[in-house]
């Protein structure tokens, strides 16, 4: 009998953060083992990784079906990712990063709808507590575009599998999918594009994942730089593909959320890393692909390129924003460099590398 449910796990070299998110996993799939196939795609790993999959597996009650696939070269994070989705076998597929949860409150109501309603696709609405959507509950596809950054950057949803796959199949796009950071954007956002004249999408107002408690959540400028550039990348391969220009309006936007999220930690990484990395290559994306939006965003970008520019400004915003407080940006900055030294040897420990998702 087919599966609900397929959660897949991809996963390299961080065997002490996967065996507390598998822990985790166990507590929160408990009572619905007969709807859940889980996946695990280990990408090669030559730390511990193995041993914690293989004792974990032997603790699973009967009813729950689980699939270890080891990788026996290291193939990429994206192509890992993709391969979770073929490799699947039920009706959905949610996927789960190696330091990721699934709330338990909200996953129960996840399998109620999954199965009352049989959606497309289900989206995650709410984040930390706030709503980031003005619409909840059966949605199109524009609707759906207004969560480009929450869905494309964490991916808290639910795809149908068959659907994603025909998407991509049908296209010839799982190569060029596979070489950007975010694949399931692009095949989720295609499967939702093609099935929504037919079959609902749902944007809920309660989170489907989480951090675990204790984040591993450590980066640096590399990693925003690349996140921002696959995010348009993704962005640009599903406005071509579709033909929706909204996405423009939608993300590639100074009142987006998640782009300022990201210019905001490219500057910062700039100041208190002294990190030089060029955003050349995402300006010149910006501007190639996304328009008169795209070019103003290149230009914001730009400040980067000009440390010394971009240190008097920030000073002069935080004077003007904290006056009160009586610090300094450079203060703040000489307590976030200390703070990150504390925080790159405790996760060394906990087996999070910095910025080492890619």
């Amino acid at each position: 009998m087919t599966r609900l449910l397929t959660i897949g796990i991809p996963t390299y070299n961080r065997g002490r953060s996967l065996q507390k998110m598998l822990d985790c996993l166990s507590k929160q799939i408990l009572s619905y083992e007969k709807n859940i196939e889980v996946l695990i795609s280990d990408n090669c790993s030559t730390d511990i990784t193995s041993e914690v999959i293989s004792d974990w597996v032997a603790c699973q009650c009967s009813d729950l079906l689980v699939k270890h696939v080891r990788q026996i070269e290291n193939i990429g994070v994206s192509r890992n990712l993709v391969s979770l989705l073929y490799e699947s076998t039920s009706d959905y597929f949610i996927f789960l990063g190696d330091d990721d949860k699934l709330d338990s409150d909200g996953f129960s109501k996840l399998i109620s709808l999954l199965t009352e309603k049989r959606p497309v696709a289900v989206i995650q609405a709410r984040w930390e507590g706030m709503l980031r959507s003005s619409r909840i509950g059966s949605i199109g596809f524009d609707d759906a575009l207004s969560l480009f950054y929450e869905y494309g950057n964490a991916w808290a949803g639910v795809i149908d599998r068959d659907a994603a796959v025909r998407a991509i199949g049908s296209r010839t796009l799982r190569q060029e999918i596979e070489l950007i950071v975010w694949p399931q954007t692009v095949f989720g956002y295609l499967a939702m594009f093609d099935l929504s004249p037919l079959r609902s999408i749902e944007a809920v107002d309660f989170e489907i994942g989480r951090p675990l408690t204790e984040s591993l959540n450590l980066t640096n400028k590399t990693y925003w730089l690349r996140s921002l550039a696959d995010l348009l990348r993704a962005a640009a391969l599903i406005q071509r593909t579709t033909g929706n220009a909204l996405i423009r309006r939608r993300f590639i936007s100074l009142k987006s959320q998640g782009l300022a999220i990201h210019i905001k930690a490219i500057y910062w990484y700039t100041l208190i890393d002294c990190d030089r990395s060029s955003t050349a290559p995402i300006r010149n994306l910006l501007s190639r692909e996304f328009g008169f939006r795209g070019r103003l965003c290149a230009l914001l970008l730009s400040l980067d390129s000009s440390p010394v520019f971009l240190r008097l400004i920030s000073s002069l915003v935080y004077r003007l924003v904290y006056a009160r407080s009586g610090k300094t940006l450079a203060s703040k900055i000489t307590e976030a460099r200390t703070k990150r030294r504390a925080e790159i040897a405790s996760k060394d420990r906990s087996g999070k590398r910095l910025g080492d998702w890619f």
